[in-house]
């Protein structure tokens, strides 16, 4: 294997790993149960002194 296979063998590898790690993201935000999580998340500007 010479150099330029090399490189375009080691793009995709990486293109299909940062694909991976955006769908694993992606379905850890989504996954069940998380809704509350995130919801009391996007609260926190909005709330006073007394409730932090």
């Amino acid at each position: 294997m010479d150099y330029e296979e090399t490189l375009v063998v080691s793009r995709i590898v990486g293109l299909i790993l940062f694909f991976a790690l955006f769908v694993a993201f992606c379905a850890w935000t989504y996954r069940p149960g998380s809704r509350r999580t995130y919801e009391d998340a996007g609260r926190i500007p909005f709330r006073g002194p007394e409730e932090t």
